[in-house]
């Protein structure tokens, strides 16, 4: 039997094995962008995310990887705050 991911559950595994390099990618993440899914768009949102990574921790004078512990959030990968925020504007509207 042959085992099919989505675009969903491949972004979550890549994540989990990598969580400083790729990012979680849900549906209402994907819809509130005008993404239909595939491994072009989910490079698309890589790049997307990285770059504002690099920006933020340049207005804020921080490398991205401190990034979490000013927020507070010293547990977490850059990667996780960003999906966290794309996360709650995609849900409650862009």
């Amino acid at each position: 039997m042959d085992v099919l991911f989505g675009d969903t559950a491949a972004a979550k595994t890549m994540f989990v094995v990598k969580p400083q390099a790729f990012l979680p990618w849900d549906e209402p993440i994907r819809v509130a962008f005008g993404w239909t899914g595939g491994g072009a768009a989910y490079a698309d949102y890589l790049r997307r995310s990285s770059h504002t990574l690099v920006s933020l921790g340049s207005r804020l004078n921080v490398p991205v990887a401190q990034l979490p512990t000013l927020f507070s959030r010293p547990a977490s990968t850059p990667a996780k705050i960003i999906d966290e925020y794309l996360w709650v504007k995609a849900t409650r509207g862009l």
